[in-house]
């Protein structure tokens, strides 16, 4: 039965039987994994100046609202200009949602840091024509398949590959990640392999942000062909079988355009890497909030009729001049930020507004 249910699905066995979602083999020990490596994350969600763990300020936005977390070292005085108050709720409800218990076994977690150690490296060098990483190809495949790998299985980080996409990758991962030292990758002959030949990627980066501006982890769900995820500075397009259809619409971000120019990376060559300058990030990132912008208050929308119909039960739709003074209310209160989008500060917006129309 074991066996039959390995072949069906990796992700059903190791949910059902505490195996390690890699190797699906040994027992997923390891606590504290990062699903988007930390040398990425802190560059995202860290407070400003601090590279070390459990200096994490970081913020989720999706249809729901807006979620936060924080790291146990940051400043009460950062905390407190940011959420307000913090109380014995807030440290316990308190969750990085990147970083998962129980995934992965502690071979395979070594097998991730090994790759990531020799990737970072190439944040160290960026210029303005495009340029080679200072990485093999084969390296950057492993490294960026890793991460996609990681985010589609967990669930809960954007978008989700299909399921044989993900079995594909998590075969590969388990295949060819080195399991002692990065130089086992060297003693592989990868001509004419073909696993590895499915998957290919192209990848952008912006050469001129600077360190203090605004970062997104963001997994463009527009695209079913290819993972297209925006990470830090960098844009990556990850596909499968060289699918790259999606990029033949029009999507929200204009990603297709840039993409349009960029090589893929070709095994047995080092990796390349095409920038572009911050103008286009800061327009990329204008769109990204304003879509965020909207989703939110289409969610918020349909929860207000949810609310009007099921609770105050005054009809199916709630009335538009309600819902402006709902919205309004939303945006003009004086909670700080962490608090303010939140589905909490949601429904106390609705309540009060509401009990002016249901006295």
């Amino acid at each position: 039965m074991k066996e039959e249910m390995n072949k069906d699905s990796n992700a059903y066995i190791t949910a059902s039987t505490g195996l390690c979602r890699l190797c699906g083999k040994e027992q997923a020990n390891k606590k504290g994994s990062h699903i988007v490596p930390h040398f990425l994350l802190k560059r995202v969600i860290n407070v400003e100046g601090k590279t070390q763990r459990d200096y994490e300020l970081g913020f989720r936005i999706d249809k729901r609202g807006m979620s936060s977390h924080f790291g146990r070292s940051v400043h009460s005085e950062k905390l407190e200009e940011t959420f307000g108050e913090i109380s014995d709720e807030d440290i316990a409800n308190n969750q990085q949602q990147l970083v998962v218990d129980n995934h992965y076994c502690s071979g395979c977690e070594e097998r991730f840091a090994l790759i990531e150690s020799a990737y970072s490296k190439t944040l160290n060098r960026i210029e303005t024509e495009v340029y080679e990483s200072g990485v093999s190809t084969i390296l950057g495949l492993l490294f960026w398949g890793s991460v996609v790998w990681r985010m589609s299985n967990h669930g809960k980080s954007g978008v989700k590959l299909k399921h044989e996409q993900e079995e594909l990758l998590r075969s590969i991962l388990d295949k060819y990640l080195p399991k002692e030292d990065i130089n086992e990758l060297s003693s592989v002959d990868f001509h004419n392999i073909e696993d590895l030949s499915r998957i290919a990627y192209k990848l952008i980066r912006f050469n001129d942000i600077e360190e203090n501006d605004p970062k997104f982890i963001f997994a463009d769900p527009e695209y079913n062909n290819c993972f297209v995820l925006l990470i830090d500075e960098f844009i990556l397009a990850f596909t499968f079988d060289k699918n790259y259809q999606d990029f033949e619409k029009n999507g929200k971000l204009g990603l297709e355009k840039l993409f349009g120019i960029v090589e893929e990376n070709e095994l047995n060559e080092n990796e390349k890497i095409h920038p572009f300058a911050k103008k286009i990030y800061t327009n990329i990132r204008k769109k990204l909030i304003d879509i965020a912008k909207d989703q939110y208050y289409v969610e918020v929308s349909e929860n207000c009729d949810i609310i009007y119909s099921k609770i105050w039960r005054q009809g199916d739709t709630m009335p538009q001049k309600i819902k402006k003074e709902i919205f309004q209310e939303l945006a003009l209160t004086k909670k700080k930020l962490g608090r303010k989008y939140t589905q909490k500060e949601f429904y106390c917006s609705v309540m009060k507004v509401m009990k002016k129309y249901c006295q």
